[in-house]
């Protein structure tokens, strides 16, 4: 007889046990692969898991033991909320970073719109399960349409350099909008205050020229500073003829205000000139001007009209 085999096979649980092993095995690395592990070290690191739940399934004698371990498995892919992002996440991070600081720096939404967009940008490249992610996702959508607003509604408000007027609003002199015209867009400035400012321009020496040189030589001389500022300003900003030798120029902040300030001096201070004619003899008139930035965030609009009609009177007192 041949001898006895020594009995190396195994029982019916024991098969069980081991083919749940390597079936569990094979589904949670591929559950890693698919959407947990970007990387050498992270995926060896959820294999180290896979083993350690290998060997807690193998000692399952009972029922509810094995309950408790398959329901703690689920947690096996979690990398916890202290794990350090990967480089594919922080190059996704780094991207969502840039297009929401590129849509604060066209929007300029206030400081708290800015910061619940930062902090929604955060949730989002740092949610990993689906409930987090669909709760991020809801708040950057209510944080970009909140934003999305308010642009809107400052286009809708915004003074338009290309808007139409009446033959009858134009000054005849200088093709410019009047007074009138410019009062309305002054106080359509002022509702919206922290966002304009007003540029008043004048002409020095303006009756000298009109009595040496009689009133067309005067209109020619607004005329040509028209010229010189629209060169510059009508483009972007609202130009308006005042009265006497005074022209205004409501401007959006688009720049900080020292660089306004630095741009409407340097523009004010170019010497301009224009040929005359007197007693049939021809002659060089030297043309300048004088400016001053007059701030729109006043008590009231009055205010702000007084401010001009101060550097007028300064004006003509020269």
């Amino acid at each position: 007889m041949p001898p006895m085999a020594q009995q190396t096979s195994q029982s019916p649980r024991d098969q069980r046990t081991e083919s749940l092993n390597r079936v569990i095995s094979m589904l949670l690395q591929g559950l890693a692969l698919q959407n947990f592990c970007s990387d050498d070290e992270e995926f060896e690191a959820f294999q180290r898991k896979v083993r350690k739940l290998r060997e807690e399934i193998s000692k399952i004698d009972d029922e509810d033991t094995g309950l408790l371990v398959v329901g703690s498995s689920a947690r096996a892919p979690d990398r916890g909320d202290a794990a350090e992002l990967t480089p594919r996440q922080k190059d996704i991070q780094a991207a969502v970073s840039m297009i929401s600081e590129s849509l604060l720096s066209v929007a300029r939404p206030p400081e708290l719109q800015a910061q619940a967009l930062r902090e929604s940008e955060h949730d989002v490249t740092s949610a990993r399960t689906s409930d987090e992610i669909a709760a991020a996702a809801a708040r950057l959508s209510a944080c970009l349409d909140s934003i999305r607003t308010q642009i809107l509604r400052r286009n809708d408000a915004a003074l338009l350099p290309s808007q139409s007027y009446a033959p009858s609003d134009i000054d005849l002199v200088t093709g410019l909008p009047d007074a009138r015209q410019a009062m309305d867009a002054l106080s359509a400035a002022w509702k919206h205050r922290k966002r304009y400012c007003v540029a008043v321009f004048g002409i020095r020496r303006l009756d000298a020229i009109n009595q040496r040189f009689g009133f067309q030589a005067g209109d020619e001389s607004l005329r040509v500073v028209t010229q010189h500022l629209a060169e510059y300003f009508a483009r972007d900003y609202l130009l308006f003829r005042w009265r006497g030798p005074c022209l205004l120029c409501v401007m959006e902040k688009k720049l900080p205000m020292p660089l306004i300030v630095a741009e409407v001096k340097r523009v004010a201070g170019m010497r301009l000139q224009q040929a005359m004619t007197m007693k049939n003899r021809d002659a060089i008139v030297a043309i300048s001007m004088t400016c001053n930035i007059i701030s729109l965030e006043t008590d009231s609009i009055d205010d702000v009209v007084a401010k001009i009609e101060e550097f007028l009177v300064s004006l003509l007192e020269r």
